[in-house]
């Protein structure tokens, strides 16, 4: 919309592919949402490949190779998002190295952790991994590091009161009576899931609200999906508005389209940190509603600098 209103001249000639390694986009989502994205994506034109690797960029042209053939085709580009996943940091590669897979570390992810974010291979208590530094079977998102955060926090502060506890006995006897009767026994780390949101552009969106706490074992994974599909057979079949912006399955609710883009909007808003970023962003949205998308921006000397390099470059 954006470009069809700036530039009607050239609007015909874009368009926009998206590369996606895996079977589906959102993988994270329910398979029905996943699908909606997809399908609300391809009616604004926009070609989906998936199961495709980029395998090698150049200037103009990207390799890409399929999944499962390991075909490889070439694709033109004029300009390219990538949107690349995460490496393991080098203090985190060295530990994955020095503890080794006799230790337990078998994932190149990251450092394999037990029930209570402790790492395997160590020493009980001395070293503990969160966030994109661990593989606890849950997925790497804010949402997981955040809990884990706060759950490490607490643990380290009982721990440490504990120790000055301990640490303040001077009888032989109180402190054997303190072993035995007062240790900590630290909790398993439980995750609450509180749901997955993502804006799929043209003011839509979709929402999965989360059905609570889990743990990280797959069969509490395998059990929602159990549940979700004994609730299709109970979902709404007619095919009104509101249905289709409001379905729930038994556990799960799911909300798409304007309704979900609402939420996503709310939420995004309610974890704005200041009043001034509250106000900036209010402003931001009213004039993009009013308005359309502020196109322009700065040069900052850039037809400069191109000027300048192409015209060295013909003088050489």
């Amino acid at each position: 919309k954006d470009v069809a209103r700036g530039f009607p001249e050239v609007a015909s000639r874009v368009r926009v592919t998206l590369v996606e390694g895996l079977p589906r986009i959102l993988s994270m989502f329910d398979e029905q949402l996943a699908n909606y994205a997809q399908s609300h994506l391809q009616k604004s034109a926009i070609d989906i490949k998936t199961n495709k690797f980029v395998a090698e960029v150049g200037p103009t042209t990207a390799t890409i190779k399929d999944a499962k053939s390991k075909q490889m085709d070439t694709l033109d580009y004029g300009m390219l998002v990538w949107a690349a996943g995460i490496t393991t940091r080098p203090v985190v590669s060295h530990l994955i190295e020095a503890v080794g897979k006799e230790g337990g570390q078998t994932s190149r992810r990251g450092l394999v952790v037990d029930k209570h974010l402790r790492v395997q291979g160590t020493k009980e208590g001395d070293v503990y991994a969160i966030g994109d530094c661990a593989v606890s079977g849950l997925p790497p998102t804010a949402q997981v590091a955040a809990q884990q955060g706060k759950y490490l926090g607490r643990v380290l502060r009982k721990e440490l009161q504990q120790g000055r506890q301990k640490g303040a006995i001077d009888n032989d006897a109180k402190l054997a009576a303190y072993d035995r009767g007062a240790q900590y026994v630290v909790p398993e780390f439980t995750y609450n899931d509180k749901g997955k949101m993502a804006y799929i552009g043209s003011g839509e969106g979709v929402v999965e609200i989360g059905s609570g706490t889990s743990s990280s074992s797959s069969s509490s994974s395998s059990s929602s999906s159990k549940k979700r599909k004994e609730g299709e057979e109970l979902s709404p079949k007619v095919d009104y508005k509101f249905w289709r912006s409001i379905h729930s399955a038994v556990g799960e609710p799911r909300i798409v389209g304007q309704s979900g883009f609402m939420i996503w909007r709310s939420v995004y808003f309610s974890m704005l940190l200041s009043a001034r970023n509250r106000m900036a962003i209010c402003g931001d949205w009213v004039r993009t509603y009013l308005f359309g998308r502020d196109i322009t921006s700065p040069t900052m000397n850039t037809a400069t600098n191109t000027f300048q390099r192409n015209n060295g470059s013909a003088q050489n």
